[in-house]
C-alpha cells in the first residue's frame, strides 16, 4: 500500500469513527449538568383510575410539597380539606424535568428548562431555549385523617 493510499484510508476510517460517536450522542440527554441538579423522577407512570397518597405530615404547612409516584402534591391553604391541596404530574411534559412548587411565586416550575405553570396547570411561560409544553394534568384530591389522596385521570 502506498503512503497516499494509506493516508486516505486512515482519514476515511477516522471520519467514520467521529461520525459514529456524534450520532451515538445525539439521542442521549445529560441530566447531570449544573442547570439540572435534580435528575428527572424515574418512577413509572401512574395508571389512569388508580390513586396515589401522600402523608398529611409531609404537607403540614402552606407551601409544603412532596412527590409520590410521579405525582406532585402541594398545600395551597390551611385546613385539611381537598381544596387546600393540589396534585399534579411531577414530570414536565416538555422534556421530563422535575416539577417543583414555589409558594412565594405561586408557580410550578420545571428545573430543566424553567417552564412555568399556574397551580391549575395552565402554562405561564414556555421552556427557555425553545420548544413548547402543554397544560399540566391536575388530579382530584380527597383528604383522610392521615393522607391526601390523588385520583389519577
Amino acid at each position: 500500500m502506498e503512503r497516499q493510499e494509506f493516508l486516505k484510508t486512515l482519514g476515511i476510517s477516522f471520519a467514520a469513527v467521529c461520525a459514529g460517536s456524534c450520532l451515538a450522542s445525539c439521542g442521549s440527554k445529560d441530566t447531570s449538568t449544573p442547570s439540572n441538579p435534580n435528575p428527572p423522577v424515574t418512577n413509572p407512570p401512574v395508571a389512569t383510575g388508580s390513586t396515589v397518597s401522600a402523608n398529611l405530615s409531609s404537607l403540614a404547612t402552606v407551601g409544603a410539597s412532596t412527590k409520590v409516584s410521579n405525582v406532585l402534591f402541594f398545600r395551597i391553604a390551611s385546613g385539611d380539606t381537598a381544596s387546600s391541596f393540589v396534585a399534579t404530574e411531577a414530570i414536565c411534559p416538555h422534556q421530563a424535568g422535575n416539577l417543583n412548587w414555589f409558594q412565594n411565586q405561586n408557580l410550578i416550575i420545571c428545573d430543566l428548562h424553567a417552564s412555568q405553570y399556574q397551580q391549575n396547570g395552565t402554562v405561564v411561560s414556555q421552556p427557555q431555549g425553545g420548544g413548547s409544553t402543554r397544560t399540566l394534568k391536575i388530579y382530584s384530591t380527597t383528604v383522610t385523617s392521615t393522607s391526601v389522596i390523588a385520583t389519577i385521570s
